[in-house]
């Protein structure tokens, strides 16, 4: 019977050591952890300009991009991704944050798709294009109103809105032309949605009113224009909060009233009553001479 239990001691001895040594030799040869596993290394800076994704940024945790050479200022970033959104129009790929002047991973993924048409287009890359901007924004500042002709804003815009607006100011036009809509010259607003531009217009109610320009001022106009093909617009002017169409005709009452033209050849006559425009307080600042 002694013999029995003193085998039993001697095999949970056994064990014990057996179970021991396995266990430290388990510690002694795993490997750490940041041996065994690739180590990642993330740059959380362009998380707090896109927050979870959305912006210019990207917020993934990967390394923000550098912008490209061309885009070596704040300004310079904010006016590509302006040409992002309002040239190309394109709302989808710099998320929420918009034009923000910040580069991230948005911004680069942008420029990947615009980048070389705007190295092109763009004139902010050289120093001269600077000097016209700075003159565009001058320009704008001295002669227009309102919220868009404020220095921020001429910033952040399109250089070629900016220096199209310049050039309608400059030569004393009411309105100009970009991006195939009208814009009110005063204030840079925009008062067209189309380009009627060579464009065939068509009178769109009886006795729809012309105009002619004589001396400076507007005569009351002529009623012979019912119903009919009026001819292709070849200017705009903004009159007196109304968007006033160049149509020259065989007569000299040339000028029409957007609002009572059509760009679609009328099939039948149409009812309305003279139309008369008063321009007491006209500008006689834009160019009629085509």
């Amino acid at each position: 019977m002694a013999k029995s239990k003193s085998s039993i001691g001697f095999w949970l001895l056994i064990g014990t050591l057996v179970i021991g040594g396995g266990i430290g030799a388990y510690f002694l040869l795993r490997k750490p952890k940041e041996e065994e596993e690739e180590t990642i290394v993330t740059d959380d800076t362009d998380k707090g300009n896109a927050g979870s994704g959305s912006g210019s940024g990207s917020g993934s945790g990967t390394a923000t991009p550098t912008a490209p050479a061309p885009l070596d200022s704040k300004e310079k970033i904010t006016a590509f991704q302006n040409y992002v959104l309002t040239t190309k129009k394109d709302t989808t790929i710099l998320g929420k944050s918009g034009a923000d002047g910040i580069w991230g991973n948005n911004s680069q993924k942008a420029w990947d798709k615009y980048g070389t048409e705007y190295s092109k287009k763009s004139p902010s890359s050289s120093a001269s294009s600077t000097t016209n901007l700075n003159k565009n924004i001058g320009t704008i500042r001295k002669n227009a109103s309102g919220l868009k002709s404020e220095e921020n804003y001429l910033r952040s815009a399109s250089a070629e809105f900016v220096e199209k607006w310049a050039n309608a100011l400059v030569n004393s036009k009411s309105t100009f032309l970009w991006e195939n809509q009208i814009y009110n010259s005063k204030t840079g607003d925009r008062i067209l949605e189309y380009n009627p531009y060579n464009k065939i217009v068509y009178s769109l109610k009886k006795n729809t009113r012309g105009y002619k320009y004589r001396n400076a001022k507007y005569d009351d106009g002529a009623d012979a224009f019912a119903n009919r093909e009026l001819g292709k617009v070849k200017d705009v002017a903004f009159v007196n909060n109304e968007v006033m169409l160049y149509v020259p005709n065989t007569t000299s009452y040339v000028w029409f009233k957007e609002k009572y033209v059509t760009r679609n050849k009328p099939k039948s006559s149409f009812d309305g009553g003279n139309e008369q425009i008063e321009f007491s307080n006209f500008n006689n600042n834009f160019d009629l001479n085509l």
